[in-house]
């Protein structure tokens, strides 16, 4: 008798580990999958992008967004947490549908206007199916700048690399909208003292560069 109960007591516990499994493997899916509308645009940038964040937040209203966005940090700094977004299950980055991306400012700071870390970022930027880069100022208000963070001649230098780089994909394009508005407007009116870092009407006109960029030449396929 007492062995009739041990395999009862086994078969009526099969059913229940079933359900156990079961109920796992949905938890964990639901964590992988995305909540909400499909991961759309990923962006990329530094301290400028990063102040910036909450206007294009703004100008993206409806758009699900992923940022990679930090002060103080290179195209090979940045490489990392890029590649750690692009692992991430649900995300924009992961999802690889469009991308865009202000990275540069650092890589001047540090006299590195043609690294490889650069090369790499633009590699994996063409790994989505759209993605817009946008160039650097030069010369804010028209006047060389002096700032190590943005020195003219090491930007010039810089956007050169750049644009080979972008034009070596199909999928990729340049934006000069930014680096063009910066160097035509009167000094103070986007950028604050330091010529680099926006001010409030500078991150505005930023967020909204960002968004006709994408809209321009990476629009939303229909489906």
């Amino acid at each position: 008798m007492a062995d009739h109960r041990r395999e009862d007591g086994r078969g009526a516990l099969a059913p229940i580990l079933l359900i156990m499994v079961v109920v796992v493997g949905t938890l964990i899916g639901l964590k992988v999958l995305p909540d909400g509308p499909e991961p759309d645009l990923f962006i990329i940038g530094d301290s400028v992008t990063y102040l910036s964040e909450d206007e294009i937040q703004d100008r993206f209203r409806a758009t699900p967004l992923e940022f990679v966005a930090i002060p103080g940090f290179s195209s090979e700094m940045l490489l990392p947490d890029v590649l750690r977004a692009m692992g991430s299950p649900g995300d924009p980055a992961h999802a690889r549908q469009r991308v865009a991306a202000l990275v540069g400012y650092n890589d001047v700071r540090l006299r590195d206007v043609d690294s490889t870390s650069m090369h790499t970022m633009v590699e994996l930027t063409s790994k989505f199916q759209c993605g817009v880069w946008l160039a650097l100022p030069a010369r804010p208000g028209g006047a060389d700048n002096a700032n190590a963070m943005a020195e003219s001649t090491f930007v010039d230098q810089f956007n050169l690399h750049l644009q080979a780089q972008v034009e070596r994909y199909g999928n990729l394009h340049l934006s000069q909208a930014w680096a063009q508005a910066v160097n035509n407007a009167p000094l103070g009116k986007l950028l604050k003292k330091d010529g680099v870092h926006p001010n409030a009407a500078g991150r505005a006109l930023l967020a909204q560069i960002y968004r006709d960029a994408i809209s321009e030449h990476c629009p939303r396929q229909p489906e």
